[in-house]
Formats: C-alpha cells, structure tokens, sequence
C-alpha cells in the first residue's frame, strides 16, 4: 500500500516536471531563445 501511493507521488511529480520543462520551453520561444538572463 505505501509502495503503491510513493508510486503515486512519483507519477505526479514526473508530470509536473513535464509540464514545468513544456511551459519553460514556451516561455523560451516567447523570448527568443538564448537572450534570457540567468
């Protein structure tokens, strides 16, 4: 049971990051690409 809801949290946490990487992509298009200031 706690093997299957760590799963779980996994899953979640990996569609986050996806959609965290998607939207920083967007937002790097959006810019222009490499002229972002880090």
């Amino acid at each position: 049971m706690i093997f299957l809801y760590k799963l779980l949290i996994w899953h979640i946490n990996l569609q986050k990051k996806e959609i965290f990487v998607v939207l920083l992509n967007k937002q790097l298009e959006r810019t222009g690409g490499m002229d972002c200031s880090m």
